[in-house]
């Protein structure tokens, strides 16, 4: 794994985490 991709995942992961809490049972994920 490229240290670029670690650092998006890094990134983004809390983020996801962050925003399912927020929004609670309700899937904030698009599609």
């Amino acid at each position: 794994m490229s240290n670029i991709t670690w650092g998006l995942q890094r990134n983004i992961t809390p983020c996801l985490g962050a925003r399912l809490v927020q929004e609670g049972n309700r899937p904030a994920l698009p599609g």
